[in-house]
């Protein structure tokens, strides 16, 4: 693995898990295998597992350290990798980085920055099977800007900060239900 030598918040809490527990949670719930579309890709230890399942990945990383260290940890062509965040509209923001041992807390900030945002309706994807965001108090965000992809295929979404009024409202809205939770996070499945 490449890894920023200073991290490792980033690296202890998902390494133990890698193998395990992600890939059972998922799976079950979806109904098919074709694309996952990962945001807060970190340094690739989760789009490097999803490549073992899904035909197609694609990851979201807007640190440009960690997303280099994410184009090396994952040599794969079906891992499609954009250095960018997602949002509810096209911009530019400020990335903040809280501590420096723990590369997975970076946070967008609602201030004009250097990173590109785009939403997840702008690269009209062909299919999209699971929905994973790990993107540190933005989901709600994410989510609006994937209105159209939601509504259209019904993904799993899984999220990391699930228990929000706003989140659980809009997930609501749209048909879906909490199946599975832990520490980790929440697994959406649309009812219809």
């Amino acid at each position: 693995w490449h890894w920023l030598k200073h991290d490792t918040g980033a690296w202890d809490g998902p390494v133990e898990d890698w193998e395990t527990s992600h890939k059972i949670k998922y799976m079950k719930y979806l109904k098919g295998n074709d694309v996952v579309v990962t945001a807060g890709g970190n340094q690739g230890l989760y789009s490097r597992l999803y490549a073992k399942y899904f035909k197609n990945v694609y990851v979201f990383e807007p640190d440009p350290l960690n997303f280099h260290c994410l184009v090396l940890n994952n040599q794969n062509e079906r891992i499609i990798k954009m250095n960018c965040g997602l949002g509810s509209v096209s911009t530019f923001l400020t990335l903040v980085r809280p501590v420096h041992d723990n590369t997975g807390i970076n946070q967008f900030i609602n201030q004009p920055g250097n990173i590109p945002v785009l939403p997840l309706d702008h690269f009209n994807f062909p299919k999209v099977d699971l929905l994973q965001l790990d993107v540190e108090g933005f989901e709600y965000s994410v989510l609006l800007g994937g209105m159209k992809t939601i509504q259209r295929f019904k993904p799993v979404i899984a999220l990391e900060r699930a228990h929000r009024p706003d989140i659980l409202g809009l997930l609501n809205s749209l048909g879906y239900e909490i199946k599975e939770e832990s520490k980790m996070d929440t697994i959406f499945v649309c009812k219809y």
